[in-house]
């Protein structure tokens, strides 16, 4: 009897120890302003552009999680004006064919080989 209420004794001092503890760090204090919300639905983001979240919700570039073998050809060094995008990632493209930047826009290629 006199260990099981030692063993209480110590469990319940261990949980006020580290309640103490957390209340002391502030771990649950929020901080100050909101997250932005520049989009909902992938529409509304700009040219390839992913809405992701992120501390809100946001347009950023999407991710190619699978690459495709082989190198993409040299781009144009000069353009004039940027051509309306034909792909965005490699995922895009069927086959073994790779999203490049070729003149001046993205578009299914056949990659070089080497």
């Amino acid at each position: 009897m006199v260990f099981r209420a030692r063993l209480l004794a110590l469990s319940l001092l261990g949980l006020s120890l580290a309640v103490s503890c957390v209340m002391g760090q502030n771990w649950i204090k929020e901080k100050q302003g909101v997250c932005p919300v520049q989009c909902k639905y992938d529409y509304e983001c700009p040219g390839c552009q992913k809405c992701c979240f992120d501390c809100g919700f946001k347009c950023v570039d999407p991710v190619d999680n699978e690459p495709k073998k082989g190198m993409c050809p040299m781009a144009a060094t000069f353009c004039p004006q940027r051509d309306p995008d034909k792909c965005c990632v490699d995922n895009d493209c069927p086959k073994s064919q790779r999203c490049c930047l070729i003149r001046c826009g993205k578009m299914c290629v056949d990659p070089l080989k080497g």
